[in-house]
């Protein structure tokens, strides 16, 4: 209008925050975009300043908070935590479906130390030839010699680890003459919990021998090798192994 004050007509930093009445400027006073953040003096908007719901989601742009921005406010986290320690923590109808999958859980994986073989074994000996270093990989143990036990006997063999919990998944064997295919957990002759009611026969080696679960404990497990027929070739037989527990 006619006679207002224009913008060049005041002297910078004539207009202070003293000289402004409280309340004089509103939101319906300022041209769209005249408030940009370079104007804004460090640490100017508090919290205090903030009319209750002035800040929505869509006065938001994409992306403008991150975690790096916010506050964290210690006594409000600890209220929280002292809100799940009285309700006796925190139980499944309290967590989003889908919030909790295996890839985030501590999940522990055997990682065998020694291979031992107990029984009518001949002269066959076992060796750890692979240690597993993660959850996805097995450990992998070589038996040499078997040409050596005869038809009808048995033996055991014993894998050493460190203790695990009794909270665990399934035991995994594979076993097969070619060390490429046990060196993964997806085998064709995978031995597991079933072995335990059904054993499995292995026909390799020039010979056949049949395969069972013997014994689970937390720092051990044990499978049997029963020979059928004679074994006649003189390459060794591999064993692939594969445990995990939540700790």
């Amino acid at each position: 209008s006619a006679g207002a004050v224009k913008a060049d007509q005041i002297d910078a930093n004539a207009v202070t925050t003293a000289k402004i009445l409280a309340g004089a400027v509103t939101a319906s006073k300022l041209a769209v975009n005249a408030v940009t953040t370079n104007k804004i003096s460090a640490g100017a908007v508090t919290a205090a300043k903030i009319a209750a719901g002035a800040i929505q989601t869509q006065h938001l742009a994409a992306g403008a908070v991150t975690a790096d921005k916010l506050t964290v406010d210690e006594t409000t986290t600890n209220k929280i935590i002292a809100g799940i320690a009285q309700i006796g923590g925190l139980s499944a109808d309290y967590i989003k479906a889908g919030t909790i999958s295996y890839d985030r859980l501590n999940v522990a994986y055997a990682q065998v130390s020694r291979a031992d073989l107990a029984g009518d074994f001949g002269s066959a000996t076992a060796s750890v030839i692979q240690v597993a270093n993660d959850a996805h990989t097995p450990n992998v143990i070589q038996i040499s010699g078997l040409s050596s036990v005869g038809s009808g006997k048995r033996f055991s063999l014993t894998l050493s680890h460190q203790t695990l919990s009794m909270l665990g998944g399934v035991p995994m064997f594979n076993i097969d003459s070619r060390l490429s295919a046990v060196d993964n957990l997806e085998g064709t002759y995978l031995l597991s919990w079933a072995a335990l009611i059904s054993p499995l026969t292995y026909t390799m080696l020039g010979g056949r021998f049949e395969c069972g679960l013997v014994d689970i404990r937390r720092g051990n497990t044990a499978i049997y090798i029963q020979i059928l027929s004679s074994i006649t070739s003189s390459s060794p037989l591999y064993v692939g192994f594969a445990r995990h527990s939540i700790e």
